[in-house]
Order: structure tokens, then C-alpha cells, then sequence
């Protein structure tokens, strides 16, 4: 529609532009917010005035849900999200301290809340458990073998670091990953920039005691450099690759041309679908 804008996080942003590069030719405009700084939105002939705060959902590069404040009330739509780092004890006060204070200062009217594992069949580890667990298969029990994990086209950027820095070798992608890793990382350079200049014109402070720079998990963050690579002379035995592509087909076929065994990993609640009773 003409007009339509989209809002969203400078790391999200970059990565739009680069899928869809010709988005912005049209009459489509893209906001970006900063994780934790309410932004007031003109709702467009309304006369009626909305304030947005994105807040750092703990997902993947980019990531965040919103909280709407107005004439609506309050309402805070989660999105894919998962903030393990809120489940912290509650203090006396009945608060976790890790919860946004823009979250707990005043009762939610409404919470949209992601519920894709809701069921008591999944009961997962931490991700820190699960990722200790990878590395320990990669690094530990099978040193000797290539291994290819099977991941999404973004998300699992700390698993990813986590095995470069155990093998000391980056893990060897294909050029889309590697190049959306970049863009992320170039955006999010950017928009640290911008919002550190704001800091220093503002004392760090909107009033709120929210702060200007936000609050910003490193799931959600950009990926480190030099944890990826995809050139043709890099080394290393661990590949990263579209997760629909990790099949036993595909493993056995890597592994009847290389001469070598294969571990495939698939980190994701997803290989578990249907399962009952998990550890």
C-alpha cells in the first residue's frame, strides 16, 4: 500500500535490503528502531499517536518484539522470541531483574506471546547446555570426523562461534550466510555509531530510565567475523549448511567422496518434533 513502512532493527533492515534490494524503490519505507528506545508513531490521519518500544528477543540477528503503548492500552507482541536470561529468581519485589523496566513499570492489558514449544513433550536444555553438548561432540568424542551442521539461513551465530573457537578454524558456510553475517555486521557497526552520538547528546538517558543504548543478547546481535568462512582455500572440518540440504543421503554421499567419516548435527527443536518424554 502506498506509504507502508516497515519497522525494524538496522541488523533487520540490512538483511531485507539485501534479499530484496529493490523494496525501497517503491512507496514502501523502512523505519529502524533501537532495542529499549520508545519511538512515538504518527498512526497516519488518525490523529492518534502510538509509542513503540522494540525489545531484543533473543532469537536471531535482528530480532525483537514490540511494545505498544496508546489509546490500545499496553500490549507487547513477543514474536518468535526466547529470553531464557528472564527466568532469573524474582526478587522481593515480585520483578526479574533481567526484565526490561518498560516491561514491569505498569500491568500489560494485552501479551502476544510466542508459544511454539508449548507443550510438555518439549523440554529442552539451555542453550548453553546444547551448545556445550555440540562442541563436545565435534571437539571430544569425534575429533577425526568432517561435520556438517544443518542450520536455518540465520540464528545459531553463538553455536557457529562456539565451534570456531573450540576447533580454532573458522566453520566453512556457503557465500549467502557468509555475506548476510557481513551486511549484519556492517549495520549493526552503523547503527552503534548513530546511537552513541545520541548517548552523548542525550546523557545516555530519554527519561525513562531506559538508556539510549539498549539491551541486546548475543543471539540477537550481529555474528562475530572471522567465525565463518566460504572460500574454497579455507580450512577447517566442520560445514554449515541450509539444514534441508543435511540429510543421511547427503551424509553418506560426503563421506564416500571424502574417504572419511561424517557426524551431521541438527541443532533445532524441530528434529524433535513429535517427540515425547525428551530428557
Amino acid at each position: 500500500p502506498t506509504g507502508a513502512k516497515i519497522y525494524c532493527t538496522a541488523i533487520t533492515e540490512a538483511l531485507i535490503l539485501r534479499k530484496y534490494p529493490k523494496l525501497l524503490d517503491g512507496p514502501t519505507s523502512i523505519v529502524t528502531l533501537a532495542a529499549d528506545q520508545p519511538t512515538v508513531v504518527d498512526l497516519g490521519g488518525t490523529g492518534e499517536l502510538l509509542t513503540v518500544t522494540a525489545i531484543d528477543a533473543g532469537h536471531c540477528p535482528g530480532s525483537v518484539g514490540f511494545l505498544f503503548e496508546g489509546t490500545c492500552g499496553r500490549i507487547y507482541h513477543t514474536g518468535d522470541f526466547r529470553r531464557e536470561d528472564w527466568c532469573a529468581p524474582v526478587g522481593d519485589d515480585g520483578k526479574s531483574a533481567n526484565i526490561p523496566e518498560c516491561l514491569t513499570r505498569a500491568p500489560l492489558d494485552l501479551l502476544l506471546l510466542d508459544n511454539t514449544y508449548c507443550n510438555p513433550a518439549y523440554r529442552f536444555p539451555s542453550r548453553a547446555a546444547a551448545q556445550a553438548a555440540v562442541v563436545s561432540l565435534i571437539v571430544d568424542r569425534y575429533p577425526d570426523r568432517e561435520v556438517v551442521l544443518g542450520l536455518d539461513s540465520l540464528g545459531k551465530e553463538p553455536l557457529v562461534a562456539a565451534v570456531a573457537a573450540a576447533t580454532g578454524e573458522p566453520v566453512r558456510c556457503t557465500k549467502e550466510r557468509f555475506d548476510a553475517a557481513e551486511a549484519a555486521r556492517d549495520a549493526s557497526c552503523r547503527a552503534d555509531e548513530e546511537v552513541s552520538v545520541m548517548a552523548d547528546d542525550d546523557n545516555d538517558d530519554d527519561g525513562l530510565g531506559l538508556g539510549l543504548r539498549g539491551r541486546t543478547t548475543k543471539y540477537s546481535a550481529a555474528p562475530s567475523d572471522g567465525t565463518m568462512a566460504f572460500d574454497a582455500t579455507a580450512k577447517g572440518r566442520v560445514w554449515a549448511f541450509p539444514k534441508q540440504r543435511v540429510t543421511r543421503d547427503m551424509l553418506t554421499a560426503r563421506a564416500a567422496n571424502s574417504g572419511r567419516k561424517v557426524l551431521g548435527i541438527l541443532p533445532t527443536g524441530w528434529a524433535a518434533a513429535g517427540a515425547r518424554g525428551l530428557p
